[in-house]
């Protein structure tokens, strides 16, 4: 709430853009405990190896949203804040939603924190706060690049990220599984199995993949309108629009193997290389302005990104000494 401003300017936002999004930001930023406690409750279930729950929560609160948009955008006459507003309502009833079935499914309980749990948690977490805050960096730095640009770009960047997360979210499940399916092997001592699901699961990942790149590319003069009417935005879409499509199989790979590897418990190895890839990436965004490479210089970052990403989880996979091949030794 306080440091909106701020923030805005530090992402390059120009006036116009920064007037709205002020709103929009410090109205959302009222969701950040609910954000956290539905976080919780996909984790807390997916522990349990229950994906189930977490789906039909996910599909109530989306279902909230997607009504209530419309109504105060349009109906209310709120414009983005309307948007806002009914994001904040709709994870919010997500929250209690996991809450409540937190408690009567998984005996959640409301205790005192003690420092030394609190510095425990803080310890396991490490490595996956590293790896989360380098990837998330990297994207708030294409952000900037893009709004440094021009207007129409940084919202054609935002529609372009809006699907690349779509489609993450949607090779999730592959992730998931790999998560819950080799950490339960390796824990029962069934290496072989291990293995092969990972095989399985990237076998898999690459089938997808190369789904996502033909939809993309079929799609390409049709899905740009159905998110703005502005010619320049639309023209700015499309000329990211088959760098894109073009990453979605290297990147279905990255997403399987960040499960894989969280599967094993390498979660050190997994900081690391994300902090690797990031600087990679970033390296190239701050070369696009001032060498004009305009917004597809942007989305050649992120490539590079998905590039660096599968070639270090690939050889923590792959090679002969990696610590999920049978009859290697412990993870």
């Amino acid at each position: 709430q306080l440091g909106a401003g701020p923030i805005l300017d530090l992402m390059g936002a120009s006036n116009e853009v920064a007037s709205e999004a002020s709103g929009y930001l410090r109205i959302r930023a009222l969701a950040a405990p609910a954000v956290l406690i539905i976080t919780l409750g996909h984790g807390a279930f997916r522990g349990h190896q229950d994906t189930r729950t977490p789906f039909y929560v996910t599909l109530a609160f989306n279902l909230v949203n997607l009504v209530l948009d419309p109504l105060l955008i349009f109906g209310a006459g709120w414009d983005l804040a309307g948007a806002a507003v009914a994001t904040l309502i709709a994870q919010w009833f997500g929250a209690g939603l996991f809450l409540v079935l937190l408690r009567r499914r998984v005996g959640l309980r409301f205790s005192g924190v003690e420092s030394g749990e609190m510095l425990g948690l803080l310890r396991v977490g490490r490595d996956v706060v590293i790896r989360t805050a380098a990837l998330l960096a990297t994207f708030t730095i294409a952000t900037r690049v893009a709004a440094t640009i021009g207007d129409a770009e940084v919202a054609a960047h935002q529609v372009g990220m809006q699907i690349l997360i779509f489609l993450a979210l949607s090779i999730d499940a592959l992730a998931i599984a790999a998560q819950s399916l080799i950490a339960r092997f390796v824990g029962e001592g069934r290496r072989t199995d291990a293995w092969d699901v990972s095989v399985r699961l990237l076998q898999l990942g690459v089938v997808v993949g190369v789904a996502f790149l033909v939809v993309l590319v079929l799609t390409r003069s049709i899905v740009p309108g159905w998110f703005t009417n502005e010619p320049e935005v639309r023209d700015a879409i499309e000329s990211v629009w088959l760098i894109l499509a073009v990453m979605q199989p290297l990147a279905a790979l990255v997403y399987v193997w960040d499960g894989i590897v969280m599967g094993a418990g390498a979660f050190g190895y997994l900081a690391w290389a994300m902090v690797v890839s990031g600087v990679a990436a970033v390296a190239v965004l701050v070369v696009v302005v001032p060498l004009g490479w305009g917004l597809p210089g942007v989305w050649w970052a992120i490539g590079l990104l998905n590039i660096v990403r599968a070639a270090t989880l690939g050889w923590w996979h792959l090679r002969p000494a990696s610590s999920l091949r049978p009859g290697v030794g412990a993870v």
